[in-house]
């Protein structure tokens, strides 16, 4: 191959001189410019790559976007579900061992499953089947805590069944009108009384209600006590023997609409809300005995309240520090 001839100047003499080209040094120099352009367009490509997407990376990136979005929407509607199957399944397991006085056959689930179960944190950071396999095992809990449920559910309709006239007997719907839960006042443990100054255990829960609202039998029973002492410390009271070692009363009344031995049924109209006694305001103080002995009443209002209402409820009797009386 033919080269064309190459002259350089030399300032030392003023002259030019031939300068012998070889095939090897043209060769050179022609690698070693393909070389600086390659680099060049490589850092080009890396620094287009840094600052602009591809359009297959902006799809990439929205879909990754939106599959975290329903991923994290997945685990808040599952953080609800687990939160209404435990106080289902506790509102049950709190029936056999209150009313039917056993536990049931049925193991309980507990939290204890979930331990590992943590929400995942920087979601872009974490693989898909690590994502993957987190929800298939919380669906698998899910599922499992519902078949605990559904089984659970079975022992107490049978339970009910062989225990009818129990049932009808046990205390188990609210003694005043409170279906907005805005009636509960103070609820059953230590809370500080208004009169004697100092923390003492409140036996059962106090209900605001104004003179005259009606008071009602929670369960079937017979009229054990009418105490006429309006200047007592509970003032006029009622006290009614469900059978079963049940025994409510209902305390502070302005007036009664029974009389001993009286029969009663569930929701029966036994008295009027009154202050009587030592009391701060009319309200109307509530206890369920069970073998003579205080039980919280509000796991005693399964006829009408829901796990999640009773859960309202509790936090409100909780949130009260002091008691009516």
């Amino acid at each position: 191959m033919k080269v064309k001839p190459v002259y350089k100047f030399n300032p030392d003499n003023l002259q030019f001189y031939r300068v012998n080209v070889t095939f090897k040094s043209v060769l050179i120099a022609t690698l070693s410019y393909f070389t600086m352009l390659l680099s060049i367009a490589f850092l080009f490509n890396i620094l287009f790559s840094f600052f602009f997407e591809t359009p297959a990376e902006r799809r990439l990136r929205q879909e990754n976007t939106l599959l975290l979005n329903e991923y994290k929407r997945m685990e808040s509607r599952f953080d609800q579900a687990s939160v209404i199957l435990e106080d289902i399944q506790q509102r049950d397991y709190n029936i056999y061992r209150m009313i039917f006085n056993s536990r049931p056959a049925t193991k309980m689930m507990t939290e204890s499953g979930f331990s590992g179960l943590a929400r995942l944190k920087d979601l872009d950071k974490v693989s898909d089947n690590v994502i993957a396999g987190q929800s298939a095992m919380k669906a698998r809990l899910l599922r499992e805590y519902l078949k605990n449920l559904n089984e659970l559910a079975g022992e107490l309709s049978q339970k009910a069944a062989d225990n009818d006239k129990m049932a009808v007997c046990i205390p188990s719907i609210q003694p005043v009108e409170n279906s907005k839960l805005d009636h509960t006042a103070a609820g059953y443990g230590v809370k500080y009384h208004p009169i004697y100054k100092i923390k003492k255990h409140h036996n059962g829960i106090d209900f605001s209600a104004p003179l005259g609202a009606e008071v009602f039998a929670t369960g079937q029973a017979t009229v054990e006590a009418i105490v006429r002492k309006p200047l007592s410390r509970q003032g006029n009271t009622i006290i009614l023997n469900h059978g079963y070692g049940y025994r409510t009363v209902y305390a502070h009344l302005r007036d009664f609409n029974v009389r001993l031995n009286q029969k009663v049924k569930r929701g029966q109209v036994i008295g009027f809300v009154g202050n009587t006694g030592l009391s701060t305001a009319p309200h109307l103080h509530y206890e369920v005995l069970k073998d003579s002995i205080n039980v919280d009443p509000a796991y005693y209002f399964f006829n009408e309240l829901t796990p999640v209402r009773f859960g309202t409820l509790q936090s409100i009797a909780l949130r009260t520090g002091q008691s009516f009386d």
